[in-house]
């Protein structure tokens, strides 16, 4: 912001765009130049008289004229790169503070060309900011403060960082807590993803899924007789084996392996049955509810006649 012109005789500047504040109604221009100390500075537009501008060329809302603090010769000339970079500058800036793309930025169209690139370019940038940050929580990273030199963009990266974080912490700590995992954590994908990997990290872990057998023979229900047929060691390890061998809390669906490994652990696999032998078949596969606490999830095992 400049508040007085003495400290920059003879320099000469563009006007870019103008703002009007709403209490005082006191009217501000945005500059260009070349000298890197006011490029894309504000002045109070008291400190600018008419008597200034000689020539100008309608290049945005408020004109785009070449003005000089010292005198009052200005030229009507092309958009300085200067210029254009405080255009460029605002388009990103629009961007970063959550502003729709401004399609009135300016009446010139070098100057709109300009904001435009800016405010999809830093588009691009937070997009992959984003990526980022969701690649570095998914591989336990810590935050990257020196992500880039851009605060934009490293506003991005760690805003998207600190969010995935809280989500992931929060699935951590619903599973802990031993409540069911919350599909409507977030309506945005990325968020939810994180707070499920959170939540599947301890559920992993929690084994909760076990298994009832009911038992098939040729097609027909024989459980009881199945069960009789069991001498007491055989009994005793397919006790055993239905508490040891509980699934984790992340499954979703108990299969005719996960049914085959319990017969194997308790060594039931073939048995005689009615002075025959008889084999496991298959089972058929079950979709669990999910569960935050031991359940037992009813499966048939179906045997066959050798």
């Amino acid at each position: 912001m400049i508040t007085a012109t003495a400290g920059y005789k003879d320099t000469a500047f563009t006007l870019v765009r103008s703002v009007q504040t709403t209490r005082g109604g006191n009217l501000w221009y945005q500059i260009a130049s070349y000298d890197a100390d006011i490029n894309g500075a504000w002045i109070p537009g008291n400190l600018i008289s008419s008597s200034d501008v000689v020539a100008g060329t309608n290049s945005s809302a408020t004109g785009s004229s070449t003005t000089s603090t010292s005198s009052s010769t200005t030229s009507s000339s092309a958009v300085s790169s200067a210029t254009l970079q405080v255009a460029t500058a605002a388009g990103r800036t629009d961007y970063f503070n959550g502003n729709v793309l401004n399609a009135s930025y300016s009446n010139n169209s070098d100057l709109q060309a300009a904001y435009t690139q800016g405010y999809n370019a830093a588009k691009v940038d937070a997009q992959k900011a984003r990526a980022d940050a969701i690649a570095d929580v998914k591989d336990g990273m810590a935050l990257n403060k020196s992500y880039s030199g851009d605060i934009g963009v490293q506003r991005a990266y760690a805003s998207m960082f600190s969010n995935l974080t809280i989500a992931r912490n929060q699935g951590i700590q619903d599973c802990t807590n031993g409540k069911l995992s919350n599909a409507n954590y977030s309506l945005d994908a990325d968020l939810q993803a994180a707070y499920q990997a959170g939540y599947d990290s301890v559920a992993a872990t929690n084994n909760v899924y076990q298994l009832g057998i009911s038992f098939t023979v040729d097609g027909t229900d024989q459980s009881g007789a199945f069960w009789d047929a069991l001498n007491q060691t055989q009994k005793d390890a397919l006790v055993a084996a239905a508490q040891n061998d509980k699934f984790p809390q992340t499954r979703t669906e108990i299969t005719s392996a996960d049914v085959q490994k319990v017969l194997e652990d308790a060594n039931i696999i073939t048995i005689t049955f009615n002075g025959r032998t008889i084999k496991f078949a298959n089972a058929d596969p079950v979709t669990v509810t999910p569960s935050s606490t031991v359940t037992q999830v009813p499966v048939v095992a179906h045997y066959v006649t050798q």
